[in-house]
């Protein structure tokens, strides 16, 4: 099996229109080596409009104020994009929570098309054997 093929997708959060309201996602990581985040925005909708503000964080659990933040992120929206962060997670907490706050000064509303996890879960050989570790 390729490493693509044993991927885990999640989507995290549906798409949504958010204006002042922070769009959030918890993902389950357990059994994973690495996740790609990935956050399609719409364009703005209001020359006023700044940016989006992306934050990942991460907890041993899901109680929301024992995540720790892992680094903010602020995206200009002006024409669409498709934010990607990629997340190795050797090392990490088990739960990751990705937080999407459009800009919270002119009521903006920006469309966020979800909030999508890939990762790349564990495939090492359960035996020793040579043809297991060539799929690898």
């Amino acid at each position: 099996m390729y490493k693509l093929q044993a991927a885990k997708s999640v989507l995290g959060s549906t798409p949504v229109a958010a204006a002042t309201n922070a769009v959030t996602a918890r993902i389950d990581t357990a059994g994973a080596q690495y996740a790609t985040i990935l956050i399609p925005l719409g364009i703005e909708l209001n020359t006023n409009s700044t940016n989006v503000i992306v934050n990942i964080l991460d907890s041993d659990d899901t109680i929301v104020t024992n995540f720790v933040s892992l680094g903010t992120t602020l995206v200009d929206n002006t024409a669409a994009v498709v934010v990607k962060r990629d997340v190795p997670l050797k090392g990490r907490k088990r739960y990751l929570r990705v937080v999407v706050t459009p800009d919270t000064t002119t009521n903006g509303v920006v469309l966020i098309g979800g909030i999508i996890a890939v990762m790349d879960v564990d495939l090492s050989p359960q035996t020793n054997s040579t043809e297991n570790q060539r799929l690898v």
